[in-house]
């Protein structure tokens, strides 16, 4: 199974598993000729430039195997409203206007949004799940989990994972945020049946 990350589609090559090999920094081989022309010619493969600072996407994390703690409170101070209302317009604007590979490439990029000292991750989640069903537009699992990064980016949180990943037969596509094997925004349980293919 791939995932075009540029336009957002996912391609489901039968029988391809053994052709294709991804190390652990991202990078994939294909060693079957026909398949890798055919990669080549959907514009899925490519070179990177000499001295290009391009970074792959990194390899995805094994499935998450523990739920977000019970019993941590959501702690509504000013700052952190003020952080969540300021995400959830301008992560919304940029979602609805720009086409998902673009968003993957920005999210890719961007890390946290400045420095600051790192608060409770677990409370920072809980506050957005807090508040979650009063915002509007809240999306399907591609947004909420956009949104949810870039917050917990600007919360100082650095080493959020935004996982992609497939299940067949039949076929369904999810996403959701990881840190180590953690899942922060889903449950173990629905996430069993996913195989990740992408993260950033």
């Amino acid at each position: 199974m791939f995932l075009d990350a540029r336009r957002g589609v996912y391609l489901c090559l039968p029988g391809s598993a053994g052709s294709v090999v991804r190390g652990r920094d991202g990078e994939m081989a294909v060693y079957e000729p026909s398949l890798q022309e055919r990669l080549s010619n959907a514009g899925m493969l490519s070179s990177p430039h000499p001295g290009s600072n391009d970074r792959s996407l990194a390899a995805p994390p094994d499935r998450p195997e523990r739920d977000l703690p019970d019993g941590r409170p959501a702690r509504f101070t000013i700052p952190a409203i003020a952080d969540l209302l300021i995400v959830y317009f301008s992560a919304t604007w940029r979602f609805r206007v720009r086409s998902f590979g673009a968003v993957v490439e920005w999210a890719r990029r961007s890390g946290c949004t400045r420095q600051v000292r790192a608060g409770d991750l677990f409370e920072d989640v809980r506050l957005f799940q807090v508040c979650l069903p009063w915002l509007p537009f809240q999306g399907r699992c591609l947004l909420r989990s956009f949104l949810l990064l870039e917050f917990l980016r600007r919360r100082g949180h650095a080493e959020i994972r935004w996982v992609f990943g497939v299940a067949t037969w039949p076929f369904s596509a999810h996403c959701w945020l990881q840190i180590g094997s953690a899942a922060l925004d889903d449950q173990v349980g629905r996430l069993t049946r996913y195989t990740p293919i992408m993260a950033v």
